[in-house]
């Protein structure tokens, strides 16, 4: 059981690995972020705040369904282009499971989001978000863009989106000429993760699989609770001791319930 899991996690983070970088080198994707980026900057200053006001502020919709907002009606060469590319990227984001899809230029705006969350029209290199996993994602990429690389940040809690645990996949975007235009990156989705880990085949009413990372907190949730245990449930036992030093094994211990279980860990 542990075996398939580990396969069937490989295979959903390779998916992923391989989808971002497929769709960073689309032209859709290429004429995307350059149309975007050329009437991003020809938007009033300070950029950020006409943005925000645009799509967050007055949009009519609620956080959590600003994306329903196809375009804001301003007038602005900006929300002619949204207008043509927010329905490919919000069908994307839908059809692949990601909770949003956002495209960064190389100066760290965040020049175009599905989600319309807080962190739209931010600067990953200056603002708030500068020491987020988000910045992060952006400057693994930004500081050698080459093509074909990608890179996966582990989860942090996003302030910008009500402070959910969020994991980001990212990848350099370049013009058929090799000039590096901007960074793809994906909010990794959690409903996808807990289902691979929670099939419950062959494990009875008692048994479960979970990740946990290096500071001993959950990357997936718990079966058995009722609410979300990623980044708030710590599992402090010598599996996961033995586990995260690159060890495999098979123990009989207590769990991060205080019930004893038989545990297999890899």
């Amino acid at each position: 059981l542990l075996e398939s899991r580990k396969e069937s996690l490989l295979f959903h983070f390779n998916s992923i690995n391989e989808d971002v970088k497929f769709h960073s080198q689309t032209p859709l994707m290429k004429k995307a972020i350059q149309s975007l980026s050329a009437s991003w900057h020809a938007l009033p200053d300070p950029k950020q705040g006409t943005i925000q006001d645009l799509y967050i502020f007055n949009n009519p919709f609620v956080q959590g369904q600003r994306e329903s907002l196809l375009y804001a009606k301003d007038g602005s060469s900006y929300s002619e282009v949204h207008k043509q590319y927010h329905h490919y990227f919000r069908n994307l984001a839908a059809t692949r499971g990601y909770y949003d899809i956002l495209l960064v230029d190389p100066q760290g705006n965040i020049i175009y989001t599905v989600k319309k969350d807080n962190d739209f029209g931010l600067n990953l290199l200056t603002g708030t978000l500068k020491t987020s996993n988000l910045a992060e994602a952006f400057t693994l990429v930004n500081r050698n863009p080459a093509l074909g690389i990608s890179f996966v940040t582990d989860y942090r809690r996003q302030p910008t989106s009500n402070n959910k645990p969020a994991s980001f996949i990212s990848s350099p975007i370049h013009t058929d000429t090799g000039q590096y235009i901007g960074v793809l990156i994906f909010q990794m989705p959690i409903d996808v993760l807990n289902s691979v880990m929670h099939v419950t085949a062959g494990m009875g009413l008692t048994g479960e699989t979970f990740l946990v990372g290096q500071d001993k907190l959950m990357r997936s949730d718990s079966r058995f609770y009722g609410e979300s245990s990623i980044l708030s449930t710590t599992v402090d036992t010598q599996s996961v001791d033995f586990a995260l030093k690159g060890m495999s094994g098979i123990f009989v211990e207590n769990d991060y319930r205080g019930i004893p279980v038989f545990t297999a860990f890899t």
